[in-house]
């Protein structure tokens, strides 16, 4: 996908907005967070699929905000 203007910043605002709902501080049970996720007591491999999918989201903003990068791929 090429990396126009209004595609770059569509994608950082759903990416950031993403990223902020799954670490923002769970004010209620029923919205389960990372950030709650990280209170309980979890088992590794648990904590490690958890955390893996907000570090993928945190280096895809990364590339979307860097001007150096035209294109976002999947491979």
């Amino acid at each position: 996908m090429p990396l126009v203007a209004e595609t770059r910043s569509m994608l950082i605002d759903f990416f950031s907005e993403h990223i902020f709902s799954e670490t923002r501080f769970p004010f209620r049970e029923a919205m389960p967070t990372m950030l709650g996720d990280l209170d309980r007591a979890l088992p590794q491999t648990e904590l490690v699929t958890k955390t893996y999918r907000l570090k993928k989201l945190l280096e895809l903003l990364d590339c979307l905000k860097s001007e150096t990068y035209q294109y976002l791929q999947r491979e």
